[in-house]
């Protein structure tokens, strides 16, 4: 994630610094812009705040219901079964946020008895890791954390991949329409604030350009393992699609993305029709995307949910119901969250994508 660098001066706020920097030595591109706000090791969003939680900036759908881990776990445990349950394997999770995910996934897995693999966790935030050291002390199986997908290991088996609400997080470059051309847009400054050049509105065209190289690594590192990767994010899955989506949101609202910069989550949406393209020059069985909705209920997630709530007091039901309505309903995260698999041996069949397999949820 390659950013132009900002010198610390003092107590001088990151917001102060990029202008600085600005006026030193001229504006940045949206995506060295967002590198900086997200990233910098001593003021970026992810170095200073923990964003996920009722008193964070958002909630992902592992803290909203335990029934989201779960099911991926099953998911896990079919394609484990498939690929002729091998007793060396391990998970891997980009972006695990609090550690619920892994915590459910693991807890699940003992549930089934099932022997607990290896983890691996790619995280870059102090503050997160912390959290998610907690979360997993009570599970007694080994646990390691990368910065990135370079220190994985090569020999531990089969492995199973999965990232929710990764790739949003990746910096972008946005290109805007200017008398017929496309051209890169950037952060500038004016009057003590920050802007986007150029100032006019007109159509913008986002890329990933950490995308590749990352698709890349998860290839290779699957091909090594003959394993499996599940994403679910929110994006759209159409060529060529053009619109500006980046966005900021701070205590689960949203506001200007130039604006308290290092305090507000910055996303936008993921081009899945570009990440299947690339998987697929990889040389990688891809299945979906496909609505999130869709691929849950398929899952089991309204029985297992259903499940839950006839053990559960009424408050307990409500919470349960509400969540899995957030997650597969079209008017909230149902359509526009997508689910993609990418696996290494062309014969699992992923459950879920339209394969006519149904987990059984006990």
């Amino acid at each position: 994630m390659a950013a132009k660098m900002v010198s610390r001066k003092g107590s001088m706020s990151l917001d102060h610094r990029i202008q600085t920097q600005i006026e030193a030595t001229g504006s940045l591109t949206v995506s060295e812009f967002m590198a900086l706000a997200l990233y910098d090791p001593t003021d970026g969003y992810y170095a200073k705040k923990i964003p996920i939680g009722r008193s964070g900036d958002y909630i992902t759908a592992p803290e909203m219901t335990q029934v989201f881990g779960e099911i991926i776990a099953l998911w896990f445990v079919d394609l484990w079964h498939q690929a002729g349950h091998s007793p060396l394997f391990h998970l891997v999770e980009m972006g695990p946020g609090r550690g619920t995910l892994m915590t459910d996934i693991l807890r699940t897995f003992l549930s089934l008895k099932i022997p607990l693999p290896q983890v691996h966790l790619v995280e870059i935030s102090p503050l997160l890791k912390e959290l998610q050291k907690a979360a997993l002390t009570p599970f007694s199986t080994s646990i390691f954390w990368h910065n990135d997908l370079t220190t994985l290991p090569q020999d531990q088996g089969f492995c199973m991949m999965v990232a929710n609400e990764f790739w949003d997080a990746l910096p972008i470059q946005q290109f805007t329409k200017m008398n017929e051309e496309w051209v890169e847009r950037h952060v500038g400054k004016n009057d003590n604030q920050l802007i986007f050049l150029p100032e006019e509105s007109t159509p913008i065209h986002e890329v990933c350009p950490d995308m590749p190289h990352l698709v890349t690594q998860i290839s290779n590192h699957l091909k090594a393992s003959q394993g499996a990767a599940l994403f679910l994010d929110y994006g759209y899955d159409q060529p060529d699609a053009a619109g500006d989506t980046l966005q900021a949101l701070s205590h689960h609202k949203p506001q200007s993305s130039l604006v308290n910069v290092g305090q507000a989550d910055l996303t936008h949406h993921v081009d899945f029709y570009r990440l299947k393209k690339l998987f697929e020059d990889a040389d990688l069985k891809v299945h979906g995307p496909m609505p999130q909705g869709e691929f849950l209920k398929e899952l089991g997630l309204e029985i297992r949910t259903e499940q839950l709530c006839e053990r559960a007091n009424p408050d307990q039901r409500g919470t349960l119901r509400t969540a899995a309505v957030r997650l597969a309903h079209p008017s909230h995260m149902g359509t526009l969250f997508k689910a993609m698999c990418v696996v290494d041996n062309a014969s699992l069949r992923p459950a879920g994508f339209n394969n006519n397999l149904t987990l059984l949820v006990s």
